[in-house]
């Protein structure tokens, strides 16, 4: 993986953890869609599992 790939992995986790935070402080909300939440996690662990694979495989390599 080279230097631009890992980077753009850093930066979908970036991304993850600010959608993480996000549906962390809409549960505090009673107005939220608690569906909608939970799609967005669905959908970050999915990332989290991608990149997280990812990474596995740079560090069989090592």
């Amino acid at each position: 993986m080279s230097t631009d790939e890992f980077h753009e992995k850093i930066t979908e986790l970036d991304k993850v953890e600010g959608a993480i935070k996000v549906c962390i402080n809409s549960l505090y909300s009673e107005d939220t869609p608690k569906e909608g939440v939970a799609y967005i996690l669905e959908m970050t662990n999915s990332k989290i599992s991608t990149v997280k694979a990812d990474f596995d495989k740079i560090t069989t390599l090592n």
